[in-house]
């Protein structure tokens, strides 16, 4: 059995609202006479939105909330990107980068290891950053 080998990148992003998500979303895409979004390339995108950093706290015995939950602040969402190989004038294959505008939101460099709260499906994320 021949083993697969995946061939994108992963990413995390940090953005501050879901509509700045959503305008950087929206970059990815061309728009057809239809008004359609199409993907100007292959990517698959999962809004974690804003996570839950604190649990809400119940006395049992009066039945009632001592602590609300806590929410991150920031708007976080993960990324694959199935980007096609590039090559220089020199016909040197290029680094593969984040999609143009993305780099500032990701927070690769702050998870040193693991998968952090949420992972794709059979893929390291650790292996497969950027």
């Amino acid at each position: 059995m021949k083993e697969y080998k995946f061939e994108g990148k992963v990413s995390k992003y940090k953005f501050k609202t879901k509509e700045q998500f959503l305008d950087k979303f929206d970059d990815l895409h061309t728009i057809d006479e239809e008004d359609n979004l199409i993907p100007n390339f292959d990517f698959s995108i999962v809004q974690l939105g804003h996570v839950i950093l604190k649990e809400a706290e119940f006395n049992k015995e009066k039945r009632e909330q001592v602590l609300n939950t806590e929410y991150s602040q920031e708007y976080l969402v993960d990324a694959i990107w199935y980007l096609k190989d590039t090559f220089n004038e020199n016909g040197e294959l290029e680094e593969k980068d984040h999609p143009y505008g993305w780099k500032t939101y990701s927070v690769d460099s702050k998870i040193k290891e693991g998968n952090g709260i949420h992972s794709f499906a059979g893929i390291n994320y650790q292996e497969n950053k950027f």
